[in-house]
């Protein structure tokens, strides 16, 4: 099933209704995440949910703020003879793209403030699928660092990439606690 095109299994279907789902979060979480940004430990959201899946989840439990901007980096591997690409998507306006992260954002190197986020001029999030990670760590070393700094959620990762994600932080000098739901998140 995995190789198979969505289009070709999703044709010729009768719609038979409607199932609408919530995961809502555990009450104490928001409180919990203002906790650890006053005691200036920065939080990251890291899963195998769907992309706006989890930035909605970090905006609902005040991970990003309701005037915070989130900027997803699409990274492209490689192909046919093409270099890999990065596209710079808002989350909230899908038809405004920007043309290098750098030129319209002002990105630091260093991450002053209370921890709950960004603390520059123009507050912004960054966020990326595993497939883009895996990308931007093959192909775009030099900008590993800025995506991790400012990047607060990490959807669609597999349990591998949460242990390369966990790596890359340590390797920037961060001191990283993981808390997992599950056995995909051991390796982190």
């Amino acid at each position: 099933m995995q190789s198979r095109d969505r289009d070709a299994i999703e044709s010729n279907m009768e719609f038979m209704g409607l199932i609408i789902m919530q995961n809502k979060l555990k009450p104490d979480t928001p409180r919990v995440l203002k906790e650890l940004g006053r005691a200036n430990i920065r939080t990251v959201m890291v899963t195998g949910d769907n992309m706006l899946t989890a930035v909605s989840v970090a905006r609902n439990c005040g991970m990003i703020l309701p005037q915070d901007e989130v900027i997803i980096a699409e990274a492209l591997p490689p192909k046919d003879g093409q270099v890999a690409q990065i596209h710079w998507l808002y989350t909230d306006d899908a038809s405004k793209h920007l043309e290098s992260a750098s030129e319209i954002i002002d990105i630091k190197m260093e991450n002053k403030g209370s921890g709950d986020g960004p603390h520059q001029k123009n507050h912004y999030h960054f966020a990326m699928d595993g497939k883009s990670f895996s990308v931007v760590t093959e192909h775009f070393q030099d900008l590993l660092s800025k995506l991790l700094l400012h990047g607060t959620v990490f959807a669609r990762m597999a349990p591998n990439q949460k242990t390369q994600l966990v790596e890359a932080f340590q390797n920037m000098d961060y001191y990283v606690g993981m808390c997992g739901d599950g056995a995909n998140d051991c390796g982190a």
